[in-house]
């Protein structure tokens, strides 16, 4: 059989192939691009205020986009040790919608460590929910499944095996769409001048001594992030337009290193879904 072309898009596996140095400077190039991309989305968004369905979708996808970014970032801060055994799946995650969700919703969790991140993952991977009184109703659920429910017009099947349509959710649209935390991450990143070529050179030379697994802390992250900062600031590399807010912001919202968890669906059989229903019932009934 003939070789197709290696050309085109979805190419980011061969960043694995690159020098550290090569890799960084090729990261630093495309984030500007990833960023005009999240926030032209963004912006057009704030244009479909009648139309909510559309501007959630638009949200949805400047979300994506800015996720990108702490994908990549993780790479930069994976340390050489690891990086062989990371750097794939994490370009595998760069266009894996599920894992770009999970790490744009990531940025508004509070794990102690990184073994609370895991479970925290595990549990945003289910695919189905148990709803209404002792989990009567089985029901999608999981990042894919909003993101595919706002997209999409298609057929469903309920619990009971029935065919329904269903109709693209829409939420009321108020006061337009809020700049998501992801987004407003990468936008900080960019403001504090993290996201150039000579910040992420620092970002690796720091965090590349420390393994984020296990039990690695919170505090452990921050005492990086300060180190970070006062290297960028010593070095003229933080601009003068930034701002304490944006400080703020990037300790609020920089998540714990996530090249070491694994991001996969969270899939129950059907058994076992009306097995959790069944110990949900019992639970109900025993607190009466």
């Amino acid at each position: 059989m003939a070789k197709k072309p290696d050309i085109g898009l979805r190419q980011g596996r061969r960043l694995c192939q690159m020098r550290q140095e090569d890799r960084l400077a090729f990261i630093a190039e495309g984030f500007p691009i990833l960023l005009a991309s999240a926030q032209g989305f963004q912006n057009a968004a704030a244009r479909l205020h009648d139309s909510p369905r559309e501007e959630d979708v638009l949200v949805s996808f400047a979300d994506e986009e800015a996720a990108k970014i702490l994908i990549l970032l993780d790479i930069v801060r994976c340390p050489p040790a690891q990086i062989n055994q990371h750097i794939g799946k994490l370009m595998s995650w760069f266009y894996n919608h599920l894992a770009r969700l999970i790490y744009a919703k990531a940025t508004s969790w509070k794990p102690i460590n990184v073994e609370q991140l895991q479970r925290y993952v595990i549990q945003e991977c289910q695919e189905h929910t148990l709803e209404g009184f002792a989990g009567e109703y089985i029901l999608p659920g999981g990042p894919v499944y909003e993101r595919e429910s706002a997209l999409y017009a298609d057929i469903q099947s309920h619990d009971d095996g029935e065919l329904a349509w269903h109709e693209p959710r829409m939420r009321p649209s108020l006061f337009g769409p809020e700049e998501s935390d992801a987004l407003q991450l990468a936008n900080t990143m960019q403001r504090l001048g993290i996201l150039s070529l000579d910040s992420l050179r620092i970002v690796a030379a720091v965090w590349n001594g420390t393994r984020f697994s296990g039990n690695q802390t919170q505090d452990t992250a921050e005492t990086l992030t300060a180190a970070t900062l006062e290297q960028m600031e010593a070095a003229g590399l933080i601009p003068d337009s930034a701002e304490n807010a944006d400080l703020v912001t990037l300790y609020e919202l920089w998540q714990l290193p996530m090249y070491e968890l694994q991001i996969t669906p969270t899939i129950q059989t059907i058994e076992e879904l009306r097995e959790a229903q069944e110990q949900m019932l019992n639970n109900a009934i025993g607190d009466w």
